[in-house]
């Protein structure tokens, strides 16, 4: 680099100086032979301006399409790609098994013996069984369509206070099959124990078999 400016300004000497001196000794002196060579030395330098100017042009276009295709070469800047933001995943909800449902079991209870509580102690015996889901026999006294009568088992015939037995009408046809006399089993919630002339529990929902 640093010789081609020296290159340069050389010539940009010789060639004024070239030519001055080249006419001078050609027309002044009348000496051809050093006029020629300083004509000859200011067009050498002359050539050679016009050498250093054009290699500097194609230098710079050099550079310029070494710039250009460095442009065009160089990978495009990668555009960052957004993150996938993910996506939750659904739990799964386990499913309630259903829990089956106790059945309860029916105290099993003497129909005499809850007469005889109420003769002696009303408060006593409602205290201890209004409420109770019970097992009780006896003996059916009256079938209605909606009710059965029974009485405790061993009475005679004119044993009036007992239990009542009111049941669903799907047993209607179990129904149809009892008489009187028969001993049946009641299962039911007792509901209440009435005393109008004679005991009478009341079992709802009652059933009998």
């Amino acid at each position: 680099m640093f010789g081609k400016i020296l290159l340069a300004i050389l010539s940009f000497m010789f060639f004024p100086l070239g030519w001055i001196f080249g006419i001078w000794y050609f027309f002044k002196k009348r000496d051809k032979t050093w006029g020629g060579i300083f004509i000859g030395l200011g067009l050498l330098a002359f050539i050679l301006i016009i050498i250093a100017s054009s290699t500097e042009t194609n230098d710079s276009r050099t550079v310029h399409r070494s710039d250009s295709n460095q442009k065009l070469t160089s990978p495009p800047t990668s555009v960052p790609v957004p993150t996938a933001v993910p996506v939750p995943t659904a739990v799964p909800v386990p499913t309630a098994v259903p829990v089956p449902t106790a059945v309860p079991v029916p105290t099993t209870v003497s129909l005499r013996e809850i007469l005889d509580l109420r003769d002696a102690n009303e408060v006593a015996a409602d205290s201890k069984y209004i409420g109770m889901y019970v097992s009780m026999e006896g003996v059916i006294n009256e079938i209605h369509e909606k009710d059965i009568y029974i009485v405790p088992i061993g009475s005679d015939e004119f044993q009036m206070s007992g239990a009542e037995c009111k049941f669903d009408k799907s047993q209607m046809q179990d129904l149809i099959q009892l008489r009187k006399g028969e001993t049946v089993t009641l299962i039911g919630t007792i509901k209440g124990i009435s005393d109008f002339m004679f005991n009478n529990i009341e079992i709802k929902p009652c059933q009998f078999r």
